[in-house]
């Protein structure tokens, strides 16, 4: 089975029957690897001596051993084997007829055992390869010894995943009140097994209880009282807790690659909050949250179980299985009513990191280096300075060492612009971004045959999002521009989406600090993302690295080609078309040109 289609069986966990719930838990060779090394393979050094005779001029050894698939329904378990054989002399010498020395290849066939949570493997075949890999023979009696008694200890390990599905028990039973899931978890057996490419796929069952006919999901209240938004508001920041906890945890096990993708999964996460708090919803937003946040993480939670050391793999395997057994039940069981309280979160956690506390899961917005760092992002971010100072002063010291003249920023405070001053309003605002791309292009993130790409996605961005400004004049009241859904400032800046990584005061109150924040997300897109994904290949040429930069800026990284694909709804068309209108007429003007951005301006 390929990789694609194990995780299309992965994600694919369904109700087979209207009583039966299926989930398949994919148990990486890995995990089998380590169970047969540490039943079998105890002595010195990870080797086993299987045989030995004759005052120990007769034995037989197994090391180093590895299982992988082996198709057709088996599993390949293939160790090194080294034999001598000889006669016993006088004062326990030994007068040796021969060394050999090459490799065990035994093929077998998972079966369950030990009730309903336990595997077990039986030799069908087996094979002597040399060290090339290929056939060869052997002298007899090593053939006989193998036979005699290497067989029946490869034969005798047992996976016992009841550790592995008693942690998704716990966890599920923290998510509901129903007494009647703990009778559920009582029917959990092992279905069947399949031997795939790359794991060992277990189809877990489970016995549902019947929908009751007159069951129906309560509809909630159109209006929110103050408890319930205050609920709401809980329930969504410890989501927002959890979830960033576990980007970092995993992360501290991925590669580069791995932790890009798992740093999308979190934005795209945090860009689905948004959506769903832009709404006048009481519905519980986590649930939904969580499965579609777990449907982005679950194929990369598998490569991360396949590539760690074996403690490790477990504890993932037991997060997987939690995991996907609570998303099959969601689906499945609607009327035991799972949640995903603090409580249930705090399982969860546990099973992947029992020592983990609270205070790490908890809910924050102070700037946090792990969390720049899992973006690829420097771990500080403006935070130079006497610490005894207002937060501004350390903010502009800041923007000081980095090239970026604090007097911009200054300038710029509660600056709402009218006609008498708007072009001298916008050279001052052009020169703030040419400072901003001239630091960036000096540290060389991006390359020279992006740079002109760069310095109008950054001034476009810009005019598309507040035309140049941070500042509005509400009421005869200074304010900082806010959308409905937590963007501030000049660059729109989520606080949602953003939280953790940038001081979201200094967004809503320095035109410096949102300035850089917003290019520090614009090169991290069009670097990471629309560079590495190669959008400039897409008919459009290379121009189309800004349109996709910009369209990850509005609607996170799973939006990446939705510029150029159809299917993208009208109005994030109509977004990317003002964008792409914008961009073309710096281009032409121009990236030192502030004059086409008067045109927001009435002018």
């Amino acid at each position: 089975m390929t990789r694609w289609l194990l995780i299309a069986v992965l994600l694919g966990s369904r109700c087979a029957h209207a009583d039966e719930a299926l989930v398949t838990l994919p148990v990486p060779y890995r995990i089998v690897q380590d169970a047969l090394i540490a039943q079998v393979f105890i002595g010195p050094a990870q080797t086993v001596r299987v045989f030995e005779g004759q005052g120990a001029c007769n034995t037989l050894t197994l090391s180093e051993a590895r299982v992988e698939s082996g198709g057709r329904q088996r599993v390949r378990v293939l160790t090194t084997l080294t034999a001598h054989a000889g006669t016993p002399l006088a004062a326990g010498q030994c007068l040796f007829l021969f060394d050999w020395s090459g490799v065990l290849e035994t093929n077998e066939e998972p079966y369950l055992v030990n009730g309903r949570v336990g595997i077990g493997f039986r030799v069908v075949d087996s094979n002597i390869l040399d060290r090339n890999g290929k056939r060869t023979s052997v002298p007899g009696v090593v053939w006989a010894w193998v036979k005699q008694y290497a067989h029946p200890r490869l034969a005798g390990v047992v996976l016992d995943l009841s550790p592995t599905l008693g942690s998704a028990r716990e966890f599920v039973q923290a998510s509901t009140s129903d007494a009647a899931v703990g009778s559920m978890f009582d029917s959990l057996r092992i279905k069947a097994v399949v031997v795939a490419a790359e794991t060992l796929n277990v189809q877990i069952a489970l016995t549902v209880p019947p929908i009751p006919a007159d069951w129906q999901v309560s509809a909630p209240e159109p209006a929110l009282t103050g408890d319930e938004l205050e609920r709401l508001r809980n329930a969504w920041q410890t989501w927002e807790g959890f979830a960033t906890w576990l980007i970092k945890t995993v992360a501290v096990d991925a590669d580069e690659s791995l932790t890009t993708t798992l740093g999308a999964a979190l934005l795209d996460g945090r860009h689905d909050l948004v959506t769903i708090l832009s709404t006048d919803s009481a519905v519980d937003p986590v649930p939904a949250l969580f499965v579609k946040t777990w449907t982005r993480l679950a194929p990369l939670f598998l490569q991360l179980a396949t590539r760690v050391p074996g403690v490790d793999a477990l504890r993932y395997l037991g997060f997987i299985s939690a995991a996907e057994i609570w998303r099959t039940l969601q689906s499945a069981a609607p009327q035991f009513g799972l949640t995903l309280d603090a409580n249930a979160l705090r399982r969860l956690a546990r099973t992947l990191l029992p020592a983990v506390d609270d205070s790490a899961l908890a809910y924050s917005i102070a700037v946090d280096p792990g969390l720049r760092t899992v973006l690829g992002f420097d771990p500080e971010f403006a935070q130079a300075g006497n610490p005894r100072q207002p937060w501004w002063h350390v903010v502009r010291s800041a923007e000081a060492a980095s090239g970026i003249d604090p007097a911009l920023s200054q300038r710029l405070d509660g600056w709402v612009p009218e006609s008498s001053d708007l072009d001298q309003y916008l050279t001052v605002v052009a020169t703030l971004f040419e400072q901003i791309a001239s630091v960036e292009l000096g540290r060389g993130k991006v390359q020279p045959p992006y740079a002109a790409v760069y310095q109008t996605l950054l001034r476009a961005t810009a005019w598309q999002e507040t035309c140049w400004r941070q500042y509005v004049l509400k009421e005869h009241t200074v304010q900082t521009i806010r959308s409905v859904s937590g963007s501030v400032g000049i660059m729109q800046v989520n606080t949602h989406v953003w939280r953790g990584i940038y001081d979201l005061q200094a967004l809503l109150n320095d035109v410096g600090y949102n300035a850089r924040a917003g290019n520090e997300i614009l090169v991290h897109y069009l670097v990471d993302f629309a560079i590495r994904k190669r959008e400039y290949e897409a008919p459009g040429g290379i121009d189309n690295l800004a349109r996709a930069s910009y369209a990850v800026y509005n609607g996170g990284p799973s939006h990446l080609k939705r510029y150029r694909i159809r299917g993208t709804n009208e109005g994030l068309r109509k977004i990317d078309a003002a964008f792409w209108k914008k961009y073309l007429a710096l281009k032409r003007e121009g990236v030192t040109s502030d004059q086409v951005v008067k045109e927001c301006y009435g002018s």
